[in-house]
Formats: structure tokens, C-alpha cells, sequence
């Protein structure tokens, strides 16, 4: 029998945590997060990075030190409504905007997880 251990020290389950689109309000998340010593993934979309009510450049660096962050799309389209070459440009152009930042991106993360096989969904 073949074991591996695909967790620190031995775990065989872990719990997750995901949170979308950096809205000022995670900043008690995170906190919280912190001081259990949790991780999770920051889903971030391009276009709404910095804006009034997300978290701005500096708290994404920040967080960043004890969280991932991911692409979330420049605009947060509907995979099942748009064209598959239009999706391709909407994650290279965040993954390029977070580049330019300085965020280092740990993944992508497609919203609303509906398919269409004729549409960009059809590839989730």
C-alpha cells in the first residue's frame, strides 16, 4: 500500500476558504483568518482592484504575505455569455495588470461555474 501525505504534518482533510472580489469589508475576514492562523485565497478582479469599496494596492501586498491571491478575470463576466477568445483576453489582461502591481497570483478562478459548450463556460 502507497501512502502519501499530501498535507503538512500528515493531515489526510483540510478546510478551504475562498473570498471574492476584495471587498473592503474581507479586511475583518483576513483579520480574523490571522488570528487563527488560516489561509485562504484572495479571488481578485482587475478592474474593481482599488476602487472605493475594495481593498487597495498596499492591503493586497499585505495580504499577500499570509494569503494567495488569484485572478478573477479583468471584469467578472458570465463564462456562459461570452466568446471563448473574449475570456482568454479577460484573463490574460488581469493577469497582466497584476503583474504590472506586483501581486504575485497563486491561481485563476472562473465565476459563476455555469457551462455552455459553445461559449467560453464550455471550458471550465
Amino acid at each position: 500500500m502507497i501512502l502519501f501525505d499530501l498535507f503538512p504534518n500528515g493531515k489526510k482533510k483540510v478546510v478551504t476558504f475562498s473570498y471574492d472580489d476584495g471587498s473592503r469589508n474581507d479586511i475583518r475576514l483576513i483579520e480574523t483568518l490571522d488570528k487563527y492562523g488560516a489561509k485562504a485565497t484572495l479571488n481578485l478582479v482587475s478592474n474593481w482592484t482599488c476602487a472605493e469599496k475594495t481593498l487597495h494596492k498596499d492591503e493586497i501586498i499585505e495580504i499577500s504575505k499570509t494569503h494567495e491571491i488569484a485572478n478573477h478575470t479583468k471584469d467578472h463576466v458570465w463564462n456562459e455569455r461570452v466568446p471563448l477568445d473574449q475570456m482568454v483576453s479577460q484573463v490574460i489582461d488581469a493577469k497582466n495588470f497584476f503583474i504590472v502591481c506586483v501581486f504575485l497570483l497563486s491561481g485563476k478562478v472562473l465565476q459563476f461555474l455555469s457551462i455552455n459548450p459553445n461559449s467560453a463556460g464550455g471550458f471550465v
